[in-house]
C-alpha cells in the first residue's frame, strides 16, 4: 500500500511539473471580452531608451505573447480576445490599458494598431469606424509613431471573417493611412507563409501557427521605423 501511495504521489508531482513547464509554451490566454496587457520590455532596453514596439489588437495579438515567439524584450502587447476596434474607442474597455502603455513608453515607443478581423461583417462600416478611432489616437499623441497594420489573411469563406471581407477593409485602410500602413497581409501571402485556400500557416483558418506569428513580429519591427 505504501509503495502504491508513494508511486501515486510521484506521478501527481511529476504531472504538476509537466503542467508547469509545458504551460510556459502557450500564450497568455484571456477569456473572450477580457481586456489585457503585458510588457516584455527589459530593464536594459528601457534604461538605454531603445525603441519599444506596442502591439494592439485582438486574439491574434494575444497569441503573439506565446513563449516560443522570441525577441520580445522590446515589445509590449495590449489586447482583447474577440475585440473589435471599438474597444479602444471613446469609453472602450481597452482604452485605459493602451493609454497606460503609451504613457509608460511614450518617449521612444512605436504603436502598431491591428484590429479589424472582428466586427467585419460589413467591411465598409468597419473601415469607417477603424479610421475614426485610429485617427483619434494619432491626434491624441502627435509625438508618438503609429502604424496601421493590415488585417491579416484568413482561409474562411462563409463568415464575417472571410478573406474577401478582409481584402475590402484593407483597401480602405491602405488608402486612408498611406505611409503609416503596413501591408503584412500581402507579404504573408507572397512569401507563402499563409495560404488563403487551404489554410496553411493557420491553426483554424483564422489564427496562425507560432512560426507565422514570429514572422509577423519580426517583419513588423523592420518596417515600423
Amino acid at each position: 500500500m505504501r509503495k502504491a501511495a508513494g508511486k501515486c504521489r510521484f506521478l501527481i508531482v511529476s504531472l504538476l511539473f509537466v503542467m508547469l513547464f509545458t504551460s510556459q509554451a502557450f500564450a497568455i490566454y484571456t477569456n473572450v471580452g477580457v481586456p489585457a496587457s503585458t510588457s516584455y520590455v527589459s530593464a536594459k532596453n528601457k534604461n538605454k531608451n531603445k525603441k519599444v514596439y506596442i502591439f494592439v489588437g485582438d486574439s491574434r495579438t494575444m497569441h503573439m505573447t506565446e513563449s516560443t515567439v522570441k525577441a520580445k524584450d522590446d515589445c509590449a502587447f495590449v489586447w482583447k480576445n474577440g475585440g473589435s476596434v471599438s474597444c479602444i474607442g471613446k469609453g472602450g474597455d481597452l482604452t485605459g490599458k493602451l493609454d497606460t502603455m503609451i504613457r509608460k513608453y511614450r518617449k521612444n515607443c512605436v504603436v502598431i494598431l491591428n484590429f479589424g478581423v472582428n466586427g467585419n461583417g460589413n467591411p465598409k462600416s468597419n473601415a469607417k469606424n477603424i479610421k475614426k478611432i485610429y485617427n483619434s489616437w494619432i491626434k491624441k499623441y502627435p509625438k508618438v509613431k503609429f502604424y496601421v497594420e493590415s488585417v491579416n489573411p484568413t482561409s474562411r469563406t462563409t463568415s464575417p471573417y472571410k478573406n474577401s471581407n478582409v481584402n475590402k477593409v484593407n483597401a480602405e485602410l491602405k488608402k486612408a493611412f498611406k505611409d503609416r500602413y503596413i501591408d503584412m497581409n500581402a507579404w504573408l501571402i507572397r512569401k507563402k507563409y499563409v495560404n488563403t485556400k487551404n489554410g496553411r500557416g493557420t491553426t483554424d483558418g483564422l489564427h496562425y501557427t507560432y512560426v507565422v506569428y514570429q514572422k509577423i513580429l519580426d517583419h513588423t519591427k523592420t518596417l515600423a521605423k
